[in-house]
């Protein structure tokens, strides 16, 4: 309500009523965004769920909700990726360059053992004829499997069922190790906000996985004791709050609308549709031509996709609703890909092959405007000379 958040509604998905939520201060920790790229281990069923993150806390809903509000958000041009392992046979990624230190075994399709390799060097081995490659623990002592059997057994106890009758045997046989993937947001993208936290809205915060520069237990865990410290001061200065009924009515009709839509789209299949458009048109390797191509298709979503959601029963919405967002936030992604004109790490333009040092401490950061996408490259903000490592580290030898 002009320019300050006073408060946020939901929808309780048992029984599909709405509820409003007045607030004087409003904090957003709802995880980073993943779900606009396909699982990060390939299934042969469009809509498996086998993201290397938690799937139910990865479809951008903080991010929408910042944005659509007002807010701003950053490096969304930018992308985690990684190599994964193809199948899902026990063990989980992260076990192969950890082990207490002691790495994964890395073979060509021949048998020959190499070092893991790097991005280059997999495209190279590649073009040689050398994949696939494959990742392997049968070098690691027993100690090491029955503690991995344990994290799996509490995780996903089915997966040593699936190995079983596959005649897998997960601490002798090899995983294949499949190529670089974009993998989502991951720690660098996300809400813009200052020391306290705060969004450029008044009354509203952000924290943990959802504002940029956090990421993970450790960065969640610190941002939330700071803003708790702090929080009774905010809300000490915020004033009174008005929630105007007509925006309330606009959240609850297209909160409940697929609930009166008989014969439309699962929001699931809406959801493949976008990760669809994303891996093909945005995913490792861009150009122009993909982007506006990919632009133009979940354009089409939009109009028309968006419009067919439809909600067998309250707890369908909770999926129509993630659906909207990742779809919002997927446009957000392509704009900002083809604001950044350039190839910089692992960000590849192939019609744009060299880095731009014009682009060197800029960030791409978008809003909404009165409805209007606002893309704007700027100066990124440098740290308080108090927070460099330098003044940190004299402080500390004064002290």
């Amino acid at each position: 309500n002009n320019g300050e958040v006073v408060g946020a509604t939901a929808v309780n998905i048992r029984t599909g009523q709405v509820i409003v939520a007045k607030a004087k201060v409003t904090v957003i920790a709802t995880g980073m965004f993943h779900r606009q790229f396909d699982p990060t281990t390939p299934a042969p069923w469009k809509f498996k769920f086998k993201y290397h993150f938690c799937p139910a806390s990865i479809s951008g809903d903080g991010y929408a909700m910042a944005y659509r509000a007002g807010a701003e958000l950053v490096n969304m041009d930018v992308t985690g990726q990684g190599f994964r392992i193809r199948d899902d046979l026990t063990e989980p990624y992260g076990h192969f360059p950890l082990n207490d230190g002691i790495p994964a075994k890395c073979f060509t399709w021949k048998g020959d053992e190499i070092s893991t390799p790097n991005t280059q060097r997999y495209y190279e081995l590649e073009q040689k004829g050398l994949t696939p490659l494959y990742l392997s623990l049968e070098h690691l002592p027993e100690d090491y499997h029955k503690r991995g059997d344990v994290c799996t057994a509490e995780e996903r106890l089915i997966s040593f069922k699936i190995a079983e009758d596959r005649g897998f045997n997960p601490h002798t046989h090899r995983y294949e190790m499949g190529a670089l993937k974009p993998v989502g947001h991951n720690r660098i993208s996300g809400i813009v906000v200052n020391e306290e936290f705060k969004t450029g809205l008044k009354g509203l915060y952000a924290i943990g996985d959802t504002f940029a520069g956090g990421g993970g237990s450790s960065g969640a865990s610190v941002t939330g004791l700071l803003l708790g410290d702090d929080l009774h001061e905010f809300i000490k200065d915020a004033g009174d709050l008005a929630v105007t009924e007509r925006q309330v009515k606009e959240h609850k009709e297209r909160a409940l609308k697929p609930m009166a839509i008989k014969k439309g789209t699962e929001p699931l299949e809406l959801e493949s549709a976008i990760r669809y458009a994303m891996e093909h048109y945005a995913g490792e390797l861009k150009s122009e031509g993909k982007v506006r191509e990919g632009l133009r298709r979940l354009g089409t979503l939009k109009r028309k996709g968006l419009q067919l959601l439809s909600a067998k029963n309250p707890h369908y919405l909770l999926g129509c609703l993630e659906a909207r967002n990742i779809l919002d936030m997927a446009i957000v992604d392509m704009q900002a890909i083809l604001e950044r004109k350039e190839t910089r790490g692992l960000f590849v333009r192939l019609d744009y092959p060299d880095r731009d040092p014009a682009m060197d401490g800029k960030l791409i950061f978008q809003r909404l405007e009165n409805g209007k996408p606002m893309v704007e490259l700027r100066e990124r903000v440098d740290l308080k000379e108090a927070y460099k490592v330098d003044s940190f580290r004299k402080d500390t030898e004064t002290q």
